[in-house]
């Protein structure tokens, strides 16, 4: 007989934390019933989603016509005030529940009462705790059965705010197959703009103070001084907001307007464009593990980095460039220097250690390691 899972997830979109959820929820469903809760009214990942995999959100449901006996009954009985969770899943008992990332936090306590095992996966840094609420933080540190990291970077940091006993790493994972595209990126990037005589360096992220579009733009600005034919491209960073307003602008002012452009994140041909970079540069001030330099190296890009860590448990060690200081013009000067080599070809001598992100084996890991503490 399966076991009942539930999962609480805040968007259940295309972020790595989430895509990391889903393909440890693949892995295993023939051993889980597996639920999924987000107060997402529009969860991307609905899409394609596998049948065996029962989403609960709060638009699933406000199609259903009433009777007029039951609209009747509505009016005359004010029913009890229900919880997200008590309105939304279709029933409220489960073996296991998860909590994906801190942003989840606010559901745990009540979600735990519904399930004999908690789970706390987080995916986060110290980055985000100004925004974590600190009761609902100590109340899973203590209460969770099990949390899981997505590297030991995050699980030297939890065991800093305290929690040290049942705390494991479960790595995000790709499917790998997906990357069995041809390596012809030319019509993308003539229609980015681009030149045969370019070298495109790109950064994936949405436009944060962590992501440091700052630093994107400052080494772009000192790159393109020595090498003219430099790009930059970010991905996903052209959100309508005063932050991101205000990046356009320097842009402007700065004259960067042929070298560097925010465009929308992709979806169905998201990995054409990883694929259209030469190289890819995190400018991030810190990681827990980062997805999209991993799927850079699979494409392999060369990928330079500042020192700001979990991108050194993704990345081989061939393909990562380390910037220890968080220095825009060290990162420049490594920029430079890969450039005048390219185009490089990365044989990778660790593909066997780079396996154990592979999509396949999310599932497998993560039945070994509730097991192990249950």
């Amino acid at each position: 007989m399966k076991k009942r899972l539930l999962s609480i997830t805040p968007y259940f979109g295309n972020t790595g934390s989430e895509i990391a959820l889903l393909n440890v929820l693949e892995g295993i469903s023939n051993s889980y019933e597996n639920t999924v809760f987000t107060p997402n009214k529009h969860p991307s990942l609905k899409d394609g989603l596998s049948s065996e995999i029962v989403l609960c959100h709060p638009i699933s449901g406000l199609n259903k016509k009433k009777s007029i006996i039951r609209k009747f009954q509505d009016k005359a009985i004010k029913p009890k005030k229900q919880t997200p969770l008590e309105r939304w899943l279709p029933h409220l008992e489960y073996d296991t529940v998860l909590c994906n990332t801190l942003a989840s936090l606010s559901f745990f306590k009540e979600a735990s009462r519904y399930a004999k095992t908690s789970i706390l996966y987080i995916h986060e840094t110290e980055m985000v705790l100004p925004s974590v609420n600190l009761q609902q933080l100590e109340y899973a540190l203590v209460h969770a059965d099990i949390i899981l990291c997505s590297s030991n970077y995050v699980k030297k940091f939890v065991y800093v705010l305290g929690r040290t006993k049942a705390v494991e790493v479960l790595y995000p994972t790709l499917d790998f197959s997906q990357f069995n595209i041809p390596f012809e990126n030319v019509a993308i990037r003539g229609d980015l703009g681009y030149t045969p005589a370019n070298t495109v360096w790109g950064m994936i992220g949405n436009i944060d103070t962590n992501k440091n579009p700052k630093a994107f733009i400052e080494v772009a600005k000192y790159v393109s001084k020595s090498a003219p034919n430099a790009r930059f491209l970010w991905i996903g960073g052209d959100e309508d907001n005063a932050y991101c307003q205000f990046f356009r602008r320097q842009i402007k002012d700065e004259n960067l307007e042929e070298v560097v452009q925010f465009i929308p994140r992709k979806d169905t041909d998201y990995y054409q464009y990883v694929n259209a970079m030469d190289g890819f540069m995190l400018t991030s001030k810190s990681e827990s593990f980062s997805l999209v330099s991993l799927e850079a190296c699979c494409f392999a890009k060369p990928v330079v980095s500042f020192n700001c860590g979990g991108v050194v448990e993704a990345v081989p060690e061939d393909n990562l460039f380390l910037i220890d200081d968080f220095s825009e013009k060290k990162m420049g000067q490594k920029i430079i220097e890969i450039s005048k080599q390219m185009p490089l070809n990365f044989i990778t001598k660790e593909v066997n250690n780079m396996f154990r992100f592979e999509k396949s084996n999310a599932g497998v890991t993560f039945v070994e390691l509730v097991s192990k503490h249950l």
